[in-house]
């Protein structure tokens, strides 16, 4: 059921996307309501569903993860068949994410893996179960990911979030900062005060282990997951091929100011560019491929991806995270 905004519960999901941890008080400054009234905006917006969570955003490749983006193409499939389907990937709590696609693509998961052979082994049990129904696949690392900040909330350009480059180089956390990440992923609007009596330390060092992480940027930010369905917007992924190279930073740079545009991709094999947009319909996604194509005369092809279904179930790969003991 779509829900609609006013200007005052726009400029809050606007606030709380670009930074979650902000207080009522703060955010009753930005958006020129009382702190009560924010407060209570804020609870019907979470009853509504249209925000269902707040996060860290957490740069894991420092903490020696890789992810992986898998793509499905299915044949035989009914909605008992995807019931089976989704219920297996939400037993296994090393999937970041999971959904029911339409267009290019019938389905897709994102896996965070510390070995490659730790993600070939899983491939191949998750193959062992559902092969039968899988008539293409298509496997592809992340190696960069830019968030923006959602522009047509605020009706202001788009600012890039700190990105996730995935690299090799690790950062290595202790039990404290395991403890604290974990806690900020589930709930990141959780106060200081709580953190530190669930933790069993005192504030200071909460707020100072926050600081660090943030410094050593594997905290990049926080923000509210908000159901963008529930706001009348659909999703699509979008996949560029080009017919050579000459112009895809003046893409990048293009997508960048547009307000629908949520995040770009960065991966090995697949497709030249990716990015995604939150649009208000179809006939909104083609105004704005048809003035991409206008625009950029070297695009060869343009694939979509809507979303049917997506389950974000765990924003916080501890299944395989063996945290460093505090001295």
């Amino acid at each position: 059921m779509k829900h609609f905004l006013d200007l005052k519960n726009k400029k809050i999901l606007s606030v709380l996307d670009i930074n979650a941890r902000q207080s009522n008080k703060q955010i009753a400054k930005k958006v020129g309501l009382s702190k009560d009234t924010v407060g209570y905006r804020i609870r019907k917006l979470e009853q509504q569903g249209i925000i269902k969570g707040y996060r860290a955003v957490i740069d894991f490749s420092k903490l020696g993860f890789t992810s992986y983006r898998v793509l499905f193409r299915l044949m035989n499939v009914n909605k008992i068949v995807l019931t089976e389907l989704n219920t297996f990937f939400k037993r296994n709590t090393e999937i970041w994410g999971a959904g029911i696609l339409d267009g290019e693509w019938d389905f897709s998961f994102l896996y965070y893996s510390k070995s490659n052979k730790e993600f070939y082994d899983f491939l191949e049990n998750f193959k062992s179960r559902w092969r039968p129904i899988i008539k293409e696949q298509l496997i592809s690392p992340i190696i960069k990911y830019q968030e923006l900040e959602r522009g047509y909330l605020s009706d202001h350009k788009n600012k890039i979030r700190d990105t996730r480059i995935f690299e090799e180089k690790r950062v290595d956390i202790d039990i404290i900062d395991y403890h604290l990440l974990k806690a900020l992923t589930n709930n990141a609007r959780s106060r200081l005060i709580d953190l530190a009596k669930e933790m069993h330390i005192s504030t200071m060092l909460v707020y100072q282990r926050i600081k660090k992480l943030e410094k050593n940027k594997i905290i990049l930010g926080y923000k509210a997951y908000i159901d963008i369905l529930l706001l009348g917007r659909d999703y699509y992924g979008v996949k560029v091929n080009l017919l050579n190279y000459s112009e895809k930073e003046k893409i990048l740079s293009y997508l960048h100011l547009l307000p629908e545009a949520s995040a770009i991709l960065y991966t090995i094999g697949g497709y030249d560019l990716e990015f995604d947009l939150e649009v208000l319909n179809t006939k909104d996604y083609y105004k704005i491929i048809n003035e991409l194509r206008d625009k950029f005369h070297t695009i060869l092809e343009i694939k979509k991806m809507g979303t049917i279904d997506y389950y974000l179930l765990n924003h916080f790969p501890t299944m395989f995270f063996e945290p460093k003991v505090s001295n």
